[in-house]
């Protein structure tokens, strides 16, 4: 919901809602990017165990990193 009470939500890079314009406040675009980083966040370090997996599988029995 945006700060005039209009129900919108985030999709993609833009705002969408009814025909005027309507943005969030404040309060809530910080909200919307705290989670979006929480996300990414979350995203790197699964792809981080990805390439530690991968690099432990390639890895021949016995050696040392």
């Amino acid at each position: 919901m945006c700060g005039c009470g209009h129900g919108r939500g985030w999709y993609g890079r833009g705002w969408y809602g009814p025909r005027f314009a309507c943005w969030p406040t404040r309060e809530e675009r910080i909200e919307w990017l705290e989670e979006y980083q929480r996300d990414l966040e979350e995203r790197a370090a699964d792809v981080a165990d990805e390439i530690r997996r991968l690099r432990e599988r390639a890895r021949p029995a016995g050696t040392a990193v």
